[in-house]
């Protein structure tokens, strides 16, 4: 039988007799699923939001949810994944000098396994592991990602064709943050020379259109402006900007505290407005 939902109070009580009882959390934590690691993990709860990390109270806690991590991260999908990284992430920035310790010890383990799990990387759980990783005393040696931006690199765009335009916006995105965090990638891969044919058709078709630009149009547009400076100025003209208001609309990586995941976020709220 599964249960889907209970009122919160009957969950609070719950969660402090499980916390209560020694051999049940460990018991709990070693068969956990994602939801019990997210519980393990969680802060700000109880009836006046005191409650935080609340199965990991011992050493033997702490080892019960570093193996539930290290198998979820062999486990879950991407989706999950990017759920999963974020908690921790999450859990750290809301951490004691005490339990700072411990977490990163989970957090370099799921960096790692995932690291050697995933085969492909969406833009998402890239930034989200990234954003993990920097949380780390010593940066890890980032996925090998190449084979994913090379398979996900468009081989023509459709500017009529909605799919096309998120693909390139997609792999754009992919590629804006791996010149954040693994320039070098990009430099060995020849880019922006080894694909500059297929974003100047993407531009000249852009001018040609007569019609007024969809948000994912203008957002690709901004991606390869920031991706291939020497093409700015063009990209500018044709939106009918300056550089100036693009940085107002595209607000740096600086200005929300030095996180490039979150200023594409946000650029991308933006555009849909």
């Amino acid at each position: 039988m599964r249960v889907t939902w209970v009122h919160p109070s009957w969950r609070d009580l719950v969660i402090d007799d499980l916390a209560g009882d020694a051999a049940h959390r460990r018991a709990f934590l070693a068969a956990a699923e994602l939801p019990g690691v997210l519980l393990a993990l969680s802060h700000a709860g109880g009836a006046s939001g005191e409650r935080r990390l609340p199965l990991l109270a011992a050493d033997e806690d702490w080892d019960a949810l570093g193996d539930a991590v290290h198998r979820l991260c062999a486990e879950l999908g991407e989706d999950d994944l990017i759920v999963l990284l974020g908690a921790l992430e999450s859990a750290l920035d809301h951490a004691s000098e005490r339990e700072r310790g411990e977490l990163l010890a989970v957090a370099e383990m799921a960096v790692g396994t995932t690291r050697r799990q995933v085969d492909t990387w969406g833009v998402e759980l890239l930034e989200r592991w990234f954003a993990l990783a920097r949380h780390l005393p010593e940066r890890p040696d980032g996925p090998d990602v190449r084979r994913t931006w090379e398979a996900q690199a468009p081989a023509s765009v459709d500017v009529s064709d909605a799919a096309s335009i998120r693909r390139l916006e997609s792999w754009l995105s992919l590629t804006g943050l791996l010149a954040d965090e693994l320039p070098g990638l990009l430099v060995s891969a020849g880019f922006p020379d080894s694909h500059r044919g297929l974003l100047l058709d993407f531009e000249r078709q852009v001018q040609a259109s007569a019609v007024v630009l969809r948000p994912e149009v203008e957002h690709a547009l901004w991606l390869v402006a920031r991706l291939v400076p020497d093409r700015g100025a063009a990209i500018y003209e044709l939106v009918g900007t300056t550089p100036r208001a693009a940085q107002d609309v595209f607000p740096p990586a600086a200005f929300l505290g030095g996180r490039p995941a979150d200023a594409r976020r946000v650029r991308r709220i933006l555009l849909d407005l």
